[in-house]
């Protein structure tokens, strides 16, 4: 027998070993999910906060800006890290097959509130890769735009040299 609530859990079986080790993973899932979920806040509210959303002019040059540390590649970064920690942690209990495992852990996630922890990272994951794609496609165009610049006063020069000849 088995009861689970949100805030303690009763099993009553000789071999409690398997079913214990459920807990103890959906339990540490759950602390990590929480730990990121709050890591995500700080680093989307520093983001916001310290208007750090403004990039430097050395970043629209386009050998020099790669070299920058700007703050939305920093939070593009965490992303790629928790993205990969939170796929570990929903592959790490694999079921075989096994009917009564799969609705004990059904039955953990939803007590536990875990999907909600996954969706809470997932939206804020998404909008760090939003906020990413938004400087991204602004350092292409200025890109575009410093190249093509470049292009015309070679054209320029070049027809300058052209016509003092």
């Amino acid at each position: 027998m088995i009861i689970v609530d949100s805030s303690g859990s009763f099993i009553y079986d000789d071999e409690y070993f398997e079913p214990l080790e459920f807990f103890e993973s959906a339990n540490i899932q759950k602390l990590e999910l929480q730990y990121f979920d709050r890591l995500l806040d700080q680093k989307l509210n520093f983001f916001y906060a310290q208007k750090s959303y403004h990039v430097p002019w050395l970043a629209y040059v386009p050998l020099l800006g790669q070299r920058l540390e700007l703050s939305v590649s920093l939070l593009a970064k965490l992303r790629v890290d928790i993205s990969v920690i939170t796929e570990r942690l929903e592959n790490s209990i694999k079921m075989a097959g096994d009917e009564y495992y799969s609705r004990l852990y059904a039955m953990l996630v939803e007590k536990l509130s875990i999907r909600g922890w996954r969706d809470s990272i997932g939206r804020k994951l998404a909008i760090i890769s939003d906020l990413y794609s938004v400087y991204q496609d602004r350092l292409d165009t200025i890109h575009e735009e410093l190249l093509t610049v470049v292009i015309i006063v070679l054209i320029a020069v070049e027809a300058a040299l052209a016509f003092v000849r």
